[in-house]
């Protein structure tokens, strides 16, 4: 995933999600994340160091063809921006065959 502020990459990570803990690889932008939490639709980022009127913009590729296997045994293979400010951004995650339902992160096998 990165998050990308007017051109500059701040945030490069590899987030990694198994038996319901992630697991973060900074690549860059270490300084620019307060903590990743579960939220109802998805992953919520929490930012710290960002400018006031930063809009975020997110680049989110799943390695998995199916996506992230959840503990239902259905797949959260729709990532996407569901809310963002300078202060987090809330990645919605969904099923393609379930478009309406939405994947906490903590729901994530």
């Amino acid at each position: 995933m990165a998050v990308r502020a007017i051109g500059d990459r701040l945030v490069h990570l590899r987030l990694s999600l198994t038996n319901r803990i992630s697991t973060v690889i900074y690549r860059k932008g270490v300084d620019f994340v307060a903590n990743l939490e579960s939220d109802a639709s998805g992953i919520k980022v929490m930012f710290k160091n960002i400018l006031f009127n930063t809009v975020p913009f997110m680049e989110f590729v799943l390695v998995s063809s199916e996506g992230f296997e959840t503990t239902a045994g259905t797949y959260a293979n729709y990532p996407y921006m569901r809310q963002y400010n300078s202060n987090f951004l809330l990645i919605g995650m969904k099923e393609w065959s379930n478009i309406s339902t939405h994947i906490s992160m903590a729901n994530i096998a």
